[in-house]
């Protein structure tokens, strides 16, 4: 749904807004966001976390493909594979250890999962 993407991409930038003010503000937001029940709300929090990140917003990414929720998962793949390509590009640069990070969560996901994208 394009009105849900636009809505989350919105998000995103807000957080990043956030984060450039006070990063711990952002992810205490994020954070508040990954435990509401209602997963639609959760659904929107993997977009905001990428585009962040930070250390933190990543090891929050990660965390989030364990939600019981297969919307939520989905979201936490498109997001883990959009971080996957800007580091490839070398738009994002991380820590070889986050770097791996990202590709063992993702690759564990795709296995687990029956993903259609």
């Amino acid at each position: 749904d394009p009105g849900i993407e636009q809505a989350r991409h919105r998000i995103a930038v807000e957080v990043i807004h956030l984060n450039e003010t006070s990063g711990e503000a952002a992810m205490s937001f994020l954070r508040d966001l990954m435990k509401v029940e209602n997963p639609s709300v959760r659904a929107n929090v993997p977009m905001a976390l990428a585009a962040v990140a930070s250390e933190e917003a990543i090891e929050m990414l990660i965390s989030m493909a364990e939600d019981r929720d297969e919307k939520v998962k989905r979201e936490v793949i498109k997001n883990l594979k959009n971080i996957t390509k800007r580091i490839y590009s070398g738009e994002l640069k991380l820590p070889e250890y986050y770097a791996r990070e990202v590709a063992d969560a993702l690759e564990k996901e795709i296995e687990e999962g029956e993903w259609i994208f």
